[in-house]
C-alpha cells in the first residue's frame, strides 16, 4: 500500500471553481493519515485561481496541491466545439505527468464525493491498467458504437472517475496508442473517452455504480444506499437551483410525496452546500443567483409514459416479425 495518495483533476479558469467543490468534498470525506497529493492538470490557470485553490490546504492538513506542466503534444491534438479545451486530454497523459507514481485516481470537475473513497483508491484491479464504470444501459451506446466503428453491443465506459495503475498503463503503451488513434481519426465526440474505449475494447476493471453514480435522477436517500461519488453528466448543478423546492424536498417527507427526479434536486442542494465552504463561495454565489430555477417535472411524466408505451409496442411488434423472417429463412 502506497504511503502517498495521488489524485488528479483537469480544469481551466472556467471550471476551476467546480474543481474546488469536488476537491473540498473529497478531502471532507478523507479520514486517513497518508498525505494526499492532488495534481491540478491545467495549461492556462490564472494566478488568482491558483491562489484560491491553494487556500484549501489551510483547511486540510493532509492536502498537498501540485500544478505539473502538461506535455507539449497535448496542444497539438484536435479538439471539438463541445470540448474546445485541450485539458480534456490531460488524463491520458498521467503516466508521463506523474513518472514516480504507481497509481492515481482521476476525478472530473463535475463530481461530488459523498462518502469514504480510500477503499476505491486501494482497490485491486489486476491484471487491468485501469478501472471505470460502464455506461451500458444508461446511454444510447449502440448508436454511439456504430459511429465509432465498433460492434453495437460492445461495452462502453465513462472516464469521469478513473482509477489508473500507472505501471501497467506504461507497460501496455496506452498513451502512445491513444495519440496515434486521435491524430489519425480524431477529434471524437467525446475526445479522450471515445479514444480510450476504442483502444481498450472492454479490457478494463468495471467499477461498481456507487463509485460513479450518474444515474441519480430517481435516487432517494433512505430508500437506497447513498453513492460514494456522484457524477453530474446530466443536469449540471451550477446551472440550476430551486429555493421553492427546498422545503418540499428536505423536510423529511417520504419518497411518495417527493417530486419526480428527486435526485437532481437533492444532489443540487448538496452541491450548493459544499460550494459555500470553498474559497470560491462568492463567485459561485453569483452563479447561483443567475441559475435556472428547477421546477417539478409533472407534465413530463405524461410524455414519459407515452414514450414507454411507444417503446413497448415497437418491441412487441418487432419480435414476432423477427421470428417470422427467421422461420422463413430456415
Amino acid at each position: 500500500m502506497e504511503s502517498t495518495i495521488h489524485i488528479a483533476f483537469a480544469c481551466n479558469d472556467t471550471y476551476v471553481q467546480f474543481t474546488a467543490v469536488a476537491l473540498w468534498s473529497l478531502m471532507e470525506h478523507y479520514h486517513g493519515t497518508a498525505p494526499v497529493h492532488v495534481h491540478i492538470l491545467s495549461g492556462k490557470l490564472s494566478a488568482t485561481s491558483r491562489q484560491k485553490l491553494q487556500q484549501l490546504q489551510e483547511n486540510f492538513s493532509a492536502l498537498q496541491l501540485h500544478f505539473p506542466p502538461l506535455p507539449k503534444v497535448i496542444w497539438e491534438l484536435p479538439v471539438t466545439e463541445k470540448y474546445p479545451h485541450h485539458e480534456v486530454y490531460a488524463r491520458i497523459f498521467l503516466a508521463e505527468i506523474l513518472p514516480q507514481a504507481s497509481r492515481v485516481l482521476y476525478l472530473d470537475s463535475d463530481t461530488l464525493v459523498l462518502g469514504e473513497w480510500e477503499s476505491l483508491y486501494h482497490l485491486g484491479i489486476k491484471p487491468h491498467a485501469f478501472a471505470a464504470r460502464s455506461e451500458k444501459g444508461f446511454a444510447p451506446v449502440k448508436a454511439h458504437n456504430r459511429r465509432l466503428r465498433r460492434h453495437k453491443s460492445a461495452d462502453y465506459f465513462n472516464v469521469g472517475v478513473l482509477l489508473i495503475d500507472l505501471n501497467r498503463w506504461r507497460d501496455k503503451g496506452i498513451t502512445a496508442s491513444l495519440i496515434r488513434l486521435i491524430q489519425a481519426r480524431g477529434p471524437f465526440d467525446f475526445p479522450e473517452q471515445d479514444a480510450l474505449n476504442i483502444i481498450i475494447d472492454g479490457n478494463y476493471y468495471p467499477l461498481a455504480p456507487d463509485w460513479n453514480k450518474f444515474d441519480y435522477r430517481n435516487f432517494y436517500p433512505g430508500r437506497e444506499e447513498e453513492p460514494k461519488i456522484v457524477h453530474f453528466i446530466y443536469q449540471k448543478p451550477w446551472k440550476s437551483f430551486s429555493e421553492a423546492l427546498e422545503i418540499k424536498c428536505f423536510n423529511g417527507q417520504g419518497p411518495l410525496q417527493l417530486p419526480r427526479r428527486f435526485g437532481c434536486y437533492y444532489l443540487t442542494h448538496l452541491f450548493w452546500e459544499t460550494c459555500a465552504r470553498t474559497p470560491f463561495a462568492e463567485d459561485l454565489k453569483r452563479l447561483q443567483d443567475t441559475a435556472q430555477q428547477i421546477k417539478p417535472m409533472k407534465c413530463q411524466s405524461i410524455l414519459h409514459r407515452l414514450s414507454f408505451i411507444e417503446r413497448f409496442l415497437r418491441r412487441a411488434l418487432r419480435n414476432p416479425i423477427k421470428r417470422l423472417f427467421s422461420s422463413q429463412k430456415s
